[in-house]
């Protein structure tokens, strides 16, 4: 039994209990690995002893009792490569749907509203739609653009003493030139889009070229960063690492 086909899996699943979809996904993991009552009884209750501490953060503990589970299973079951992969490929998609629609969610555009019945000054500061006096309507809109030019100027300072550095940093580090994605922690809240790059681009420079090829290097670094988010990710991808 390939390692790596346990790895997989169990990374899915634990994507999988931390969203709202593993109620509709776990009969059908129970189904797959159960074969009869005491086993389905035996398995459901692991799992939702797992999916309790995904929930609760303890995904180190999940990640070992799943791994357990897998490997009896695997230990019965000729046929347990093909039944894990065809879990996990499940797995996979039904995970990247959800991570696809949180993000066309959360770049939803904010439009602006119109005004009913546009208005337009004209060169003696009256309002074509409105009767408004003019030496008030003048004080009001001086006094907006001093107040607007007040804040441009904060925000200027503010994005020069510390917006420009802090965008800097983020971006490359100032020594090296690397990208500034050194631990797990920062590299798991990456946009889904950026997780492989950025993996591959650590791999290639730890000289781990194996790695930088493996279809499923997302996958199984998210596994090896899981519950230890602080642990550095060169670590993790060099050719030592695990």
């Amino acid at each position: 039994m390939p390692i790596d086909v346990i790895t997989v899996l169990v990374t899915s699943l634990i994507q999988a209990m931390a969203t709202e979809a593993w109620e509709t996904l776990r009969p059908r993991v129970i189904t797959a690995l159960g074969g009869t009552q005491a086993e389905r009884a035996n398995i459901s209750s692991t799992l939702d002893t797992c999916a309790a501490n995904v929930q609760r953060g303890g995904r180190l503990r999940a990640k070992d009792d799943l791994t357990a589970l897998l490997r009896r299973y695997a230990n019965t079951h000729p046929d347990a490569a093909d039944v894990f992969q065809d879990l996990a490929d499940e797995l996979r998609e039904s995970n990247a749907a959800i991570n696809d629609r949180s993000t066309r969610m959360g770049n939803v555009s904010h439009s602006n509203v119109a005004t009913n019945g546009a208005q337009q000054a004209n060169g003696r500061g009256h309002i074509h739609n409105g009767d408004i006096d003019n030496s008030r309507s003048s004080t009001r809109n001086g006094a907006g653009a001093v107040l607007l030019m007040g804040l441009a100027g904060i925000a200027a300072l503010v994005l020069l003493f510390w917006g420009i550095p802090r965008v800097k940093d983020m971006v490359t580090d100032s020594i090296d030139g690397k990208t500034t994605v050194r631990t797990c922690g920062e590299w798991l809240r990456l946009p889904e889009a950026d997780l492989g790059p950025v993996a591959r681009d650590i791999a290639l420079r730890e000289g781990n070229r194996e790695a930088a090829r493996d279809a499923f290097i997302v996958q199984n670094t998210q596994y090896s960063c899981g519950g230890v988010e602080d642990r550095l990710l060169a670590d993790v991808l060099s050719p030592t690492g695990s």
